[in-house]
């Protein structure tokens, strides 16, 4: 395991609205599969929300890793969106345009 694969943290808590999707740490090539599947393992549910204010980078793989979880649930009827992001995200959605798709 590289070190970037032990700097990543996925909770899941089960609400009665929505579940959440808590990540923490960095997100990059070496472990955006992991969040992927923590992503897709909610499809069924019908409101995902996705924690991600203690992420502190996330790479283009980690960003293509949330859209294509976001597709994945939104293509089983659910919707999936970012409902607390640091700084450094927020940012980097500003920058590639993704905010209204994501927050």
């Amino acid at each position: 395991m590289t070190a970037s694969e032990t700097d990543l943290s996925i909770r899941t808590d089960a609400g009665a609205d929505a579940v959440t999707v808590s990540v923490v740490g960095e997100i990059d090539s070496s472990n955006c599969e992991q969040l992927q599947a923590a992503l897709a393992e909610q499809a069924s549910a019908a409101a995902v929300h996705v924690d991600l204010s203690e992420v502190t980078f996330i790479d283009s793989s980690g960003l293509r890793a949330l859209l294509l979880g976001h597709r994945v649930i939104g293509e089983a009827g659910g919707a999936m969106r970012i409902t607390a992001a640091s700084e450094n995200v927020r940012r980097l959605f500003e920058i590639t345009g993704l905010t209204d798709r994501l927050l």
